[in-house]
């Protein structure tokens, strides 16, 4: 039973700039999106929220190669004004777009997220206003920065180009060392990696769990028999 602990999680969705504190199932979405299909973390979150919990702190590490996608937003001219940088690694960038709506001298901006929009911005008289903007709404998707001109952007409907996570440069021991983020400061608890598995994982989560007073919470093989998964289990006492 979860009620006020507080789960530790290190995975791999949006969020790579270091742990984040959610209390919610809302608060998660708006840092690490809404329910995918190649990953799991979502589900686990939700488990944990529908059982009682009311903290949980997620840490997303992404690998050495990974990389941002962007778009640059351009005037009549073809000149960039504004470029958009997804504030995390990642392919979900690809499914960000920004749609600029001139209407005389002002100029309106929307940005959407899987269709939903997300930010709207009306009555834009610079590209200093639009980057205000989005830097001070949304900095966990993106960060705005000046282009080389000064002129305001045209009618466009842009997509960001998709990032990579490069989860084939992680291995077991990156996560094991992304436990570290889990300082004294965030209390007892559980820590768990969700989708990671075997000795090293296992090892890494008990070492943390002992050093900081927190619960272990090992997954196996989705392939393992329950048989197989209290034999491996037996070691871990």
């Amino acid at each position: 039973y979860w009620r006020d602990w507080s789960s530790d999680v290190c995975s791999s969705d949006l969020r790579t700039s270091g742990p984040v504190v959610v209390r919610s199932m809302q608060d998660f979405e708006k840092e690490y999106g809404t329910y995918g299909a190649d990953y799991t973390l979502h589900q686990h979150v939700r488990t944990f929220f529908e059982e009682g919990g009311v903290r949980a702190v997620v840490q997303r590490i992404v690998g050495g190669d990974a990389e941002v996608g962007a778009v640059n937003l351009q005037d009549a001219d073809s000149d960039t004004c504004i470029t958009l940088t997804a504030a995390n690694a990642g392919d979900w960038s690809g499914d960000v777009s920004a749609t600029v709506t001139v209407d005389g001298g002002e100029f309106s901006i929307s940005i959407t997220l899987d269709g939903v929009e997300v930010l709207s911005g009306t009555g834009l008289t610079s590209p200093a206003e639009a980057i205000t903007l989005v830097n001070n709404s949304i900095p966990h998707l993106l960060v705005a920065t000046p282009g080389a001109s000064d002129n305001n952007p045209d009618n466009q409907t842009e997509p960001l180009t998709a990032g990579d996570d490069d989860l084939a440069g992680l291995g077991d021991s990156d996560f094991v060392t992304a436990l570290d983020s889990f300082g004294e400061d965030y209390g007892t608890g559980a820590v768990a990696a969700p989708e990671k598995y075997g000795s090293t994982i296992w090892n890494g989560l008990k070492s943390h769990a002992v050093e900081y007073r927190r619960v272990a919470i090992c997954a196996f093989d989705p392939d393992a028999t329950a048989s197989q998964a209290i034999s491996s289990a037996s070691a871990y006492g």
